[in-house]
């Protein structure tokens, strides 16, 4: 993206990483987010759920968001640090922060 924007007013990818982004795409949208497995309606309720629980923890506990984003609320608001949080997770680190949170030590599957 630097070579290929470098001298131009406009930020811009290069031919073959467009058709990578573009087959990354595809790929993402034929198995994940329109996978049979994901779209099934007690899934998602439950992916709901978990990502609701995580936005209620951060917005009401801020201080357990990481330093570098407690240190951005001032600036950028707190509801934006919870959802840049929220948003940089993965599926497992979102899963384990849940069961950090919600879920009792003698009961996790550490």
């Amino acid at each position: 993206m630097i070579l290929s924007s470098d001298g131009k007013n406009i930020i811009a990818q290069s031919q073959d990483c467009a058709a990578a982004m573009n087959e990354l795409r595809a790929f993402m949208f034929e198995n994940v987010y329109q996978s049979e497995k994901v779209k099934r309606s007690e899934e998602l309720d439950k992916i709901k759920f978990l990502i609701e629980s995580l936005y209620d923890h951060y917005s009401e506990n801020p201080q357990d968001l990481p330093a570098e984003y407690v240190a951005l609320i001032e600036e950028f608001g707190k509801a934006e640090m919870v959802k840049d949080q929220i948003a940089g997770m993965t599926d497992r680190y979102a899963i384990d922060t849940f069961e950090r949170f919600f879920v009792p030590s003698g009961w996790r599957r550490d």
